[in-house]
């Protein structure tokens, strides 16, 4: 036997357990590599994929012909439809499995309760509705509805049990008989040809087989209705038999999803460790820290701006905490550790800008410090740049720059806190400068 390696890492195939080079694939068990031989067809759509019937589970890229950009392909070998697309790939076996599971799963619910709504529906409104549906020829008392190709929307039709012509103006109304002669393509000639017996007798044979024809498209038709309406029947049968077996069955598959549904919320459950009174009044980095270390993970702070700066001290302290709702809770009180907890705390209010930073330059320094103290800010300080001489291109007191917060770049309204630092900086005569 020749030997084979993996490309990925060089490893040695044949050592490995369950190695077979006939197989067509192998996924390496020291690498994870999923490998395919040269002789094996990877796809015209996708490249490396290996498609195994579901049925048989034969590997199809080695079958004669086989390509994954068809969307579906027969297996040669069981003859079952396998579909190619990219919903059809999975990941591994495990997840290709699961899937089938679900996919199972979905289709027994969804078969149950079709089975159960046909079957609790009432015998007497089926059959009230049976008779509304049905429209009969007025002159024999077929269904007409039964006979092949009938539409009621039509308004003339010839009755496939008594041949009598029917016509009604709206399909609203019932049909009645008719005098009229339906057969226009064969009827409808000339004296001349009237007296033809040659076409005659040609007329008498083509409509003779036309109805042979319709005759036995009838005959299909009808032995098709009638196997469905028996199919019907039967299931119906089934429903009505079994009815109170099914609707148990559902009720305890209901139950069992619930009480599921019930176990997984109270595995949920953590205690708090706290009351809300010993949280109340303490920092929000705390609350928050101690409300992890419990188990909860959803977690949020908002901050309320309600203090002055001489209330400065309360600032950053929790006043209110809520847990699903609840703002009243004891340390032994359990809530699921992803419940949504919001905690508030006090926060100083803050002030707008009075101006933007493009506005406030080449301003003087003084109007812009009085408007900043107005508008409540109060750590303003200025830095005088000795710099003007003769005051031609730069006067006195003209603003240079000013930052707000180290930002030197800010719009009018913007808010801040009102003790974050203000710099201002403004050019004024050189000879004011003091001597050192």
């Amino acid at each position: 036997m020749d030997e084979y390696f993996c490309p990925n890492c060089g490893a040695t195939l044949n050592n490995q357990s369950g190695f077979d080079p006939d197989n067509g694939t192998w996924t390496c068990t020291q690498c994870g590599q999923h490998l395919m031989d040269d002789d094996t067809f990877e796809g015209d759509t996708y490249e490396g994929v290996a498609w195994y019937c579901d049925e048989c589970g034969s590997l199809l890229n080695k079958q004669s012909g086989f390509s994954d950009s068809y969307g579906t392909w027969t297996c040669t070998e069981c003859g079952h439809t396998n579909g190619t697309t990219e919903d059809d790939i999975y990941e591994s076996e495990e997840d290709c499995q699961y899937q089938k599971t679900v996919n199972a799963t979905a289709d027994f619910i969804s078969s149950v309760v079709t089975g159960i709504i046909s079957g609790i529906a009432d015998d007497s409104s089926e059959e009230d509705e049976d008779e509304d549906e049905k429209i009969e020829c007025p002159s024999c008392g077929a269904n007409l509805k039964e006979q092949f190709c009938f539409a009621d929307y039509e308004d003339d039709w010839e009755c496939t049990e008594c041949g009598a012509h029917l016509h009604h103006d709206y399909s609203s109304d019932p049909y009645i008989v008719s005098n009229e002669d339906m057969d226009d393509e064969y009827l409808d000639y000339d004296a001349e040809t009237e007296a033809s017996a040659e076409y005659e007798t040609s007329f008498k044979y083509a409509r003779q087989e036309r109805e042979l024809e319709e005759q036995k498209q009838r005959e299909r038709q009808a032995e098709l209705n009638k196997k469905r309406r028996a199919k019907q029947r039967r299931r119906k049968k089934f429903c009505k038999k079994h009815r109170k077996g099914i609707v148990v069955f559902v009720c305890i598959i209901l139950i069992s999803i619930l009480t599921a549904i019930g176990y997984y919320q109270y595995s949920k459950l953590i205690l708090t460790g706290y009351n809300d009174e010993e949280l109340v009044g303490l920092s929000y980095e705390a609350v928050e820290e101690k409300l992890e270390s419990a188990g909860f993970t959803n977690i949020s702070t908002i901050a309320t701006e309600d203090l002055t700066l001489e209330q400065i001290e309360l600032e950053g302290l929790v006043f209110e905490i809520k847990i699903c709702d609840d703002t009243d809770f004891e340390k032994d009180k359990k809530y699921p550790y992803d419940a949504e907890i919001i905690v508030r705390y006090h926060a100083i209010v803050p002030v707008s800008s009075p101006a933007s930073s493009n506005e406030i330059k080449k301003q003087n320094y003084h109007k812009v410090q009085a408007q900043f103290k107005e508008a409540g800010f109060v750590n303003i300080s200025v830095e005088p740049i000795y710099d003007v001489v003769l005051g031609w291109f730069v006067s006195d007191g003209e603003i240079e720059s000013i930052t707000v917060n180290g930002e030197d770049e800010f719009y009018k309204g913007e808010e801040f806190r009102p003790d974050d630092a203000i710099i201002i900086k403004y050019h004024t005569l050189k000879k004011n400068k003091p001597e050192k």
